[in-house]
């Protein structure tokens, strides 16, 4: 509709080196509402705030740029900072070991530097669409639980508590299965066809 405001979805972009941040503000913004810092003492109250779905987190930050210990130690400290924000990793391209630690510290995904837009924008798609999915099951969760009910319906008997709890089991197999499966294509993608990730990752349907 004419007038129609269409709300961005918020991406924070912690990045230290100035030409890559405007790289990703230039090539990301027409679809993201992005914020970008540069260091992990600004990232952590917006972390904190819960209103980035997604970030994208440089492992070299300051003070110690050449190397990826303040990044790994800010990713190990977002799962209680910001236990619901998917974060991807931008590494350099020959740091394959980093992206694996980077993975099992809970990172949803990892892009290699130089950044190619075009795999980033994928990755980022994909990387909402499995926060969404995690939110609604967030939501279902939280709405049986505390009202009692299912659909409506008041969930007082054996049986409508079996069916309570084949809702979240049904959640969880959506959810958990798709976070492992990015995870390894991430690294699967890196690892394997490195610069032609976008021959393994198909663009994402408009």
């Amino acid at each position: 509709m004419p007038g129609t405001l269409i709300m961005k979805k918020k991406l924070l972009v912690i990045e230290d080196e100035n030409s890559v941040a405007k790289q990703l503000r230039w090539g990301l913004s027409k679809e993201y509402d992005i914020t970008i810092v540069s260091d992990a003492g600004q990232a952590r109250p917006l972390l904190a705030s819960g209103v980035f779905p997604v970030a994208t987190l440089d492992l070299g930050l300051p003070p110690y740029p050449d190397t990826p210990q303040q990044g790994f130690e800010l990713l190990e400290e977002i799962s209680s900072l910001a236990p619901n924000t998917r974060v991807i990793v931008i590494t350099g391209n020959a740091e394959k070991k980093n992206a694996v630690k980077a993975i099992a510290l809970g990172a949803a995904d990892f892009c290699a530097k130089p950044i190619d837009l075009k795999i980033l924008s994928i990755i980022l798609f994909r990387t909402f669409k499995i926060y969404e999915l995690e939110k609604a099951n967030r939501l279902l969760q939280q709405q049986t639980s505390q009202s009692g009910s299912l659909c409506g319906m008041v969930g007082v008997s054996p049986v409508m508590d079996s069916l309570k709890v084949g809702s979240h089991d049904a959640a969880r197999m959506v959810i958990d299965p798709l976070r492992k499966s990015e995870k390894i294509r991430g690294f699967l993608r890196g690892l394997i066809y490195g610069k032609n990730a976008n021959y393994y990752y198909n663009e994402p349907a408009e």
